[in-house]
């Protein structure tokens, strides 16, 4: 059985090698001379009390990596949904404008053909005198009122058809926040699917920043 104060070096060694897996920097953070360094790091590995204890680090290790690993695989799997619902709202409203859109037209004719009635009208109102034919100038003017309240009514469909599309306008993304967001689309789906190759504990691989980048910093498209 070691001393305490050899056991503190075993110690110090194995949190060294799991850090570096080089026998020979583990040994020298360990205490031991440069020169000797080689040769005391291939002892120690060799060596039943350092095996036993670094055994059972190699053991918290691989379970400390499938942990991280299985971290890094649901942070993928939660940014692959954040990319796809920025997608599907992109979708969506383009869907919904397109809809708004078109009942946008019959209002803007009807809007126009109003404006033009109402400037004949108005016009033949102006070259009759009141004096004379006061029936039919009041016949124009009543015909005018009511064009005016059928406008009034247009011009509020139409304003409440823009509200509904800068709502959804919001929602959309500009070609290159589009092409941004499927790049890293299917930049996470190979991540995925690299990551899903079942490799055992001993050759698990673990990069802590995954490549994961967070979407939020795509913009959506403004209403200009």
């Amino acid at each position: 059985m070691a001393s305490e104060k050899t056991l503190e070096k075993y110690q110090i060694f194995i949190a060294a090698y799991v850090n570096t897996f080089n026998a020979t920097q583990a040994a020298i953070s360990a205490g031991y001379s440069k020169k000797t360094a080689y040769s005391q790091g291939n002892r120690l590995l060799k060596n039943d009390e350092v095996k036993a204890l670094l055994d059972e680090q190699i053991k918290k290790l691989r379970e400390r990596m499938s942990d991280d690993a299985s971290k890094i695989y649901a942070m993928l799997w939660n940014q692959l949904k954040m990319v796809d619902d920025k997608i599907d709202k992109h979708d969506e409203a383009q869907v919904t404008i397109n809809s708004l859109e078109k009942q946008l037209i019959p209002v803007n004719v009807s809007l126009a053909k109003k404006e033009a009635d109402k400037s004949i009208i108005k016009r033949k109102a102006d070259e009759i005198d009141g004096r004379r034919n006061r029936e039919l100038k009041r016949s124009y003017l009543e015909r005018i009122k009511k064009l005016d309240c059928e406008m009034a009514i247009d011009k509020y469909d139409k304003k409440k058809i823009y509200a509904q599309m800068a709502q959804y306008k919001m929602y959309l993304l500009d070609p290159f926040a589009w092409e941004k967001i499927l790049t890293m689309r299917a930049n996470i789906l190979r991540d995925l699917l690299d990551r899903a190759g079942y490799k055992t504990t001993d050759k698990l691989e673990v990069q802590m920043d995954a490549g994961v980048t967070i979407i939020d910093d795509i913009e959506p498209m403004q209403d200009g």
